[in-house]
């Protein structure tokens, strides 16, 4: 058939070659050479049918990280084949086949071309011929060759997932409270007096210290739906009972897990060897060890959060064994609803310890035999 190419600028000779091949290549017609001659090949029939040709589409992600976009195209349409090396297998999770996508998607737009990514088989879902996805992590890119009605329908599921996320702010108080016998007595004189008609405190207080105003600690009408507890925190501080450890403001996106770690690395032996020259090769791991709090938020738009909270107390005990010492762990696990602006209070994560203390006159205290009558020992 012949045809005839008019451009708006003459082509020089040596030019001709790469003209006629990007034409071809832009719509879908295979170039070949025989006898120093190009050769058009048009589009293969399937079914009688004419396949229309795949286009190039680049889409540049906002808010959605292009692996995960491309792995929710891939369940939304039926499932990915994988072919070549790379492709997400059906037996994996989902964060398995997210970790093998991440490990097989290198840098730079170039990278993500040269390996396959998704293709999609004719007739899976509702799209009407073959479709590749290739994200690209370094451009968070989406590369997607597929058919003009096939990328109609794939451009609304881009927009309808590529969308601003919802955020929080979480505010959190980690505190330690020694259950000492004067804060025992406060909470239960505090709480005896609790309106059985509203639900709220009346005005009490806890007991001060000799030398200090009772006032300072004068609690007013908490209601149990909503406590403040700064208040309390503030009146059990003043005795000495609450160690505040962190106060951190943490902003996290929707379903997004935050972490908070108040402690310290404690490190441990775990492969000891002794070589042929009498030294020692040791490997060494770090634990973390104190107190840490996971947060998964989700939000809906009515301005309640679901939270899944995680609180773990930890801490190196005394006691040795296998030449490491033994982290005592008390963890809490718990799933919540909570509107915007209320209080959580998440305790209970009792430690028992023992120590002892020796205060007395200086210098005398240490004489020996008669140092006792000098000090005194408080457990």
């Amino acid at each position: 058939v012949p045809v005839t190419l008019r451009t708006a600028e003459p082509v020089q000779a040596d030019g001709v070659e790469a003209l006629i091949r990007q034409l071809a290549t832009a719509n879908g017609v295979t170039v070949l050479e025989e006898g120093g001659f190009l050769v058009l090949q048009g589009p293969i029939l399937e079914d009688g049918v004419i396949q229309e040709p795949r286009n190039l589409y680049i889409v540049q992600l906002e808010h959605a990280r292009a692996p995960m976009l491309a792995a929710t195209l891939s369940a939304l349409f039926g499932g990915a084949i994988p072919t070549g090396n790379v492709g997400l297998q059906p037996t994996q999770t989902l964060s398995q086949q997210l970790q093998t996508l991440e490990q097989q998607t290198l840098g730079g737009v170039g990278a993500g071309l040269q390996q396959q990514g998704f293709d999609f088989q004719v007739g899976a879902g509702e799209l009407q011929g073959e479709v590749q996805i290739v994200p690209d992590q370094l451009t968070n890119t989406l590369l997607v060759r597929a058919r003009v009605n096939d990328w109609t329908i794939i451009e609304q599921a881009i927009q309808a997932l590529d969308l601003r996320p919802l955020q929080v702010v979480i505010e959190v108080v980690i505190a330690e409270v020694a259950t000492t016998d004067e804060l025992n007595l406060g909470v239960s004189f505090l709480t005896s007096q609790v309106d059985s008609e509203t639900g709220a405190f009346t005005e009490a207080r806890l007991p001060a210290l000799p030398g200090q105003d009772p006032s300072s600690f004068r609690l007013r009408f908490f209601r149990l739906g909503n406590l403040n507890v700064d208040a309390t925190l503030a009146a059990l501080s003043v005795q000495g009972d609450v160690r505040i450890l962190s106060r951190p403001i943490i902003q996290v996106q929707n379903n997004q897990e935050a972490r908070i770690l108040v402690g310290s690395q404690v490190p441990f032996v775990q492969v000891s060897q002794v070589s042929d020259f009498g030294g020692v090769n040791e490997v060494v791991q770090y634990r973390d060890v104190g107190t840490s709090l996971n947060i998964l938020p989700t939000i809906n738009e009515s301005g309640y959060v679901n939270l899944l909270l995680t609180q773990e107390v930890s801490s190196v005990t005394d006691e040795i064994q296998f030449d490491a010492p033994v982290i005592s762990t008390r963890e809490a696990t718990t799933q919540i609803l909570a509107r915007s602006g209320q209080t959580v209070v998440i305790g209970g994560l009792v430690e028992q310890q023992t120590a002892k203390q020796r205060s007395g006159i200086p210098f005398l205290m240490d004489i020996p035999l008669l140092g006792h009558l000098f000090s005194s020992t408080r457990e």
